[in-house]
């Protein structure tokens, strides 16, 4: 799996050896399976490059999102390598896995944060307050 990440996107392709990620070749199956190893192999990949990238779903970071949808962050302000958020826009219709293993690529959006803004971060203090 070989990641670029650009100004506003990320960019996954797909390498000879790498999974495809669909219901079928993951031997447990159920619902969001394939989902969640896409993105864990995608959080490997990035980490393995330098940075520090976790996998979440967006509501546990008090996103107003489905409840479904994963997405990739930057583990804080201090962490090594780029800081920003990897999210599939078109979560609602279908999950980012079907498309990588349909076309060999996939194009994620990215949201770049700056660690010198503390506002743009999701506030871990808040989120255990709430339960999450």
């Amino acid at each position: 799996m070989k990641v670029t990440i650009r100004e506003h996107t990320v960019r996954v392709e797909r390498e000879p050896g790498d999974p495809r990620f669909g219901r079928k070749s993951r031997r447990r199956g159920g619902w969001g399976d394939a989902d969640s190893w896409f993105w864990g192999r995608l959080r490997k990949v990035l980490n393995a490059e330098g940075h520090n990238f976790i996998v979440k779903l967006m509501w546990r970071d008090g996103h107003m999102m489905d409840e479904h949808q994963r997405y990739a962050r930057t583990r804080s302000p201090k962490s090594p390598g780029r800081h920003g958020m990897i999210w599939w826009g078109m979560h609602a219709v279908r999950d980012p896995h079907e498309d990588f293993d349909a076309n060999g690529e996939i194009a994620l959006n990215f949201t770049p944060l700056d660690p010198s803004k503390p506002g743009e971060w999701p506030n871990e203090k808040w989120l255990r307050k709430i339960g999450r």
